[in-house]
């Protein structure tokens, strides 16, 4: 039945998430941000803070790309699947 291979990625996607999630929150902890600053900061909407180094920035973005990833997968087969 095709429905329980869906289901195993659906697990599969949730699983993958919540470790990007998870990595993301742990660079931003290192880095003394909150993610609402992060978002301005990638905006331009706020300056970088003198406490923040280039690299620590780097891994931020780094996790981020890589939850941002994982959610379009789940909306990719969200979409060939559930969308009428």
């Amino acid at each position: 039945m095709i429905i329980d291979p869906l289901l195993a990625r659906i697990d599969q996607i949730y699983t993958e998430i919540e470790v990007a999630r998870e990595e993301l929150q742990i660079a931003l902890n290192l880095a003394s941000l909150s993610m609402q600053d992060y978002i301005l900061i990638k905006r331009g909407s706020k300056d970088m803070p003198e406490h923040l180094s280039a690299w620590a920035f780097e891994e931020i973005n780094t996790s981020a790309d890589k939850l941002k990833s994982t959610l379009e997968k789940l909306n990719k087969l969200r979409k060939e699947f559930f969308v009428v």
